[in-house]
């Protein structure tokens, strides 16, 4: 099996409040954002299309966002929170 061709984009880079997260997968997705030292931030459900993160929650700095679908990692992107 070839794996999907899957586009991630995250937007505004760097976020403040919310960013977006774009994804083209017709399949459910898992949202991870892990801070530097790798510790589970918050998690999400994330469907195909635009979805809105609140980033309140996040203090800031620089973050890892992993996507993934069906247990398998699809994608990895930094993300950088300002305040």
């Amino acid at each position: 099996l070839k794996p999907q061709n899957s586009t991630l984009s995250i937007y505004p880079n760097p976020a403040s409040n919310i960013f977006n997260i774009s994804t083209n997968s017709s399949a459910p997705q898992l949202l991870e954002v892990y801070d530097i030292a790798g510790r589970l931030q918050f998690e999400q459900a994330i469907q195909s299309g635009v979805s809105t993160i609140n980033a309140e929650g996040l203090s800031q700095g620089v973050y890892m966002v992993r996507v993934s679908e069906g247990g398998r990692n699809v994608r990895n992107e930094r993300l950088v929170v300002l305040r």
